[in-house]
């Protein structure tokens, strides 16, 4: 049985359990709200610390976001580009059909057609240009359809004298379109077009069309000049030749014109 003395000692130990961690935690909180409290500026850089790091961890998430739609982005500009590429590569290697289109791609000029001659198996025609228009030799000659038929061979005052496709002196680079096969136009004696120095391994559709290149200095690439009916090799078995089914008729032209350059 606890004497009067031992429940007054008990009752003063259980007090200074209570108070002691009351004392404590008084304590922190005034240290706390003091300046100069040690642990407070070391906590304060714990919190800095881990509010930097969730700062970064949303720049970087939001960087990445903002690379991935940058890079989706790009690849939809990159195949748009190719597409319209491509697309103008086909309507490029078309060649122009029709008025409009003619008028849209290329510069030209008209002239009024005056004569022909075939002496020698040279056919020519001569025709009258604006005394206005420049047109000077080598330049491309196209009817109301835009086919290639000639070029202007010389030029005085306003007289023009045109090689007609056939001539044995014409020489246009020009390759079949759709492909990389090209080689030079010329006309023969028999008064054929014929597309000659073509690479051994072409084998062009029938009928392929056949356009003009860039290897011409005063002719612009893409001018359809007819298609291909018959492909053989050359008689020195180094290349292929093919001939040209040209859809036109010297005898009907009165007006034709002369390409100066080009819209593109």
């Amino acid at each position: 049985m606890l004497q009067k003395s031992d429940s007054k000692k008990f009752i003063r130990k259980k007090n200074r359990s209570i108070f002691l961690p009351l004392a404590l935690l008084f304590l922190l909180i005034f240290l706390w709200s003091s300046d100069g409290f040690f642990y407070q500026s070391s906590f304060g850089r714990i919190g800095g610390s881990f509010s930097g790091l969730m700062v970064n961890l949303k720049n970087k998430v939001w960087l990445s976001y903002r690379s991935d739609s940058e890079r989706r982005l790009e690849e939809q500009n990159g195949k748009l580009m190719e597409e319209n590429a491509l697309l103008k590569e086909k309507i490029f290697e078309a060649g122009i059909q029709i008025a409009d289109d003619f008028t849209k791609r290329f510069k030209a000029e008209e002239i009024i057609v005056t004569g022909k001659e075939s002496f020698s198996n040279q056919p020519l025609l001569f025709a009258l240009k604006k005394p206005e228009a420049i047109i000077g030799s080598g330049m491309a000659v196209v009817d109301k359809n835009g086919f290639l038929v000639g070029v202007t061979d010389k030029t005085e005052n306003r007289t023009l004298q045109i090689l007609l496709a056939q001539n044995h002196r014409f020489r246009v680079g020009a390759k079949i379109a759709g492909t990389e096969w090209s080689g030079v136009i010329s006309g023969s004696h028999d008064l054929r077009a014929v597309l000659e120095m073509l690479p051994l391994e072409t084998a062009p559709e029938p009928k392929a069309p056949v356009i003009t290149d860039n290897s011409n200095p005063y002719i612009p690439a893409g001018i359809s000049i007819g298609t291909l009916t018959q492909v053989s090799e050359s008689d020195d078995h180094l290349f292929k030749e093919a001939l040209i089914d040209l859809p036109w008729k010297s005898e009907s032209f009165s007006k034709l014109w002369v390409i100066t350059g080009a819209n593109y």
